[in-house]
């Protein structure tokens, strides 16, 4: 049996990840679509263990569209669990074959993979409860290394990104790795929370924007390492934090533009019923139901200040591994979409209806808020809402209604 070894540079917690199979209360194996890629197709056509051969026969329908990734799909049961899945929810194929006859989607779900200058990176999607418990409650999960891993019966791994200054000659990704490291030390600074990070970073990603439009590069990289250089200052960043909070805040905007993104998502996809617990439970805290939006206003500002804020300065390195693991997990600042404000602005708002359903529940469950519900909010909101082109969509939406960019992001930070 063939196996592909690997080096790859990950965060800590990737170290001691492991599935916790029948234990995980969201399986992987239930509501989603699974993609057989060909190769392991046409390993399944040579399978001659009986029942299982007959099976797997029955149950793979060829793709609408087959590619070398997406050759067939599995047929799922009424309930939406895989037909693999045994009584005891384990994987029947694993079982019975071997972890070598496991599809790249079962195979390296919730692993990311991407190359960066030639250089490995592995993260997770956080839609994993266990990939999440491990990324968001311990402190240091977010420090790097290079892990060895070993991937039995694979050739190659499924790439969701290869970024090469070489290929995209583009300043950008020639700063790349610096971006993310300056990055990472404003989410770290002590003083700043999360949400104050973020602000921060949004005057960052504006002048680094500006510095990727200078059509002369010499120019644009002695810019870029000056700014850089500033933000890496703990003092330049409190500066900056309390630059951006002389702004008034736009708590009306700011709950209108998120209550419309999440009834967007309810109009247009059915959540699974444990996320649609979550939405509701952030909805009583919040009391969003009010008629009065001034009520409603009032409910989200002493959930912020009474029950949310004391417990996120106790634990704020929960959100701020949230913002490491997406740094390193999408590639900013160029992600798929190469452009810093895309991404930037993408994550805000990700973050934003994190931050805003977590002072609902706050809001709730007042005293017993603790830890695990920020990890369950996280990967119920990943699984739902993250997977799938739905962030896409909705940038494309506020853009059309004039908040659009930066300004947007800046307003559902604050």
């Amino acid at each position: 049996m063939k196996t592909l070894h690997l080096q790859p540079t990950v965060p800590h917690y990737m170290q001691t990840f492991r599935c916790i199979g029948a234990d995980c209360p969201e399986n992987c194996c239930h509501g989603w679509r699974i993609d057989i890629d060909e190769q392991t197709y046409k390993k399944y056509q040579k399978v001659a263990i009986y029942p299982l051969a007959k099976k797997l026969q029955t149950v793979l329908q060829p793709s609408a569209q087959p590619s070398r990734s997406t050759y067939a799909v599995m047929q799922m049961q009424a309930d939406g669990r895989c037909t693999m899945l045994d009584q005891d929810g384990l994987c029947e194929i694993h079982a019975k074959l071997g972890s070598d006859h496991l599809s790249d989607t079962c195979m390296h779900y919730p692993r990311v993979f991407s190359s960066v200058h030639d250089k490995l990176y592995c993260f997770s999607t956080l839609s994993c409860p266990a990939a999440a418990d491990l990324a968001l409650r311990q402190p240091d999960s977010m420090t790097m290394a290079v892990m060895d891993m070993s991937i039995p019966g694979k050739a190659e791994i499924p790439l969701e990104n290869i970024l090469d200054f070489k290929q995209h000659p583009h300043v950008a990704l020639e700063f790349l790795e610096p971006i993310q490291e300056v990055a990472a030390l404003v989410v770290r600074h002590p003083e700043l929370s999360a949400a104050e990070a973020m602000v921060v970073l949004s005057l960052m990603v504006q002048k680094l924007a500006r510095h990727f439009a200078e059509p002369d590069p010499a120019t644009a990289r002695t810019a870029l390492a000056r700014t850089l250089t500033d933000f890496c200052r703990p003092a330049y960043c409190l500066e900056a934090r309390d630059v951006m909070a002389q702004a008034p805040r736009q708590l009306s905007a700011r709950l209108t533009l998120l209550k419309g993104i999440t009834l967007k998502y309810l109009q247009e996809r059915k959540g699974r019923p444990t996320f649609m617990e979550t939405l509701a439970q952030a909805a009583r805290g919040l009391h969003l139901d009010a008629a009065d939006q001034a009520e409603a206003e009032q409910s989200c500002l002493v959930a912020e200040r009474d029950w949310f804020e004391p417990f996120d300065r106790r634990h704020p390195h929960l959100l701020k591994n949230y913002l490491l693991n997406e740094f390193g997990k999408n590639n900013f600042p160029v992600g798929k979409s190469l452009d810093i404000e895309t991404e930037f602005t993408s994550l805000a708002v990700r973050f934003a209806l994190i931050r805003l359903y977590l002072i609902g529940i706050a809001g709730d469950r007042r005293e017993a808020f603790d830890e695990q519900d920020y990890v369950r909010l996280v990967y119920r909101f990943v699984r739902n809402l993250e997977h799938g082109s739905f962030f896409v969509d909705t940038l494309n939406a506020m853009a059309q209604q004039g908040y659009g960019g930066l300004a947007a992001a800046v307003i559902l930070l604050r």
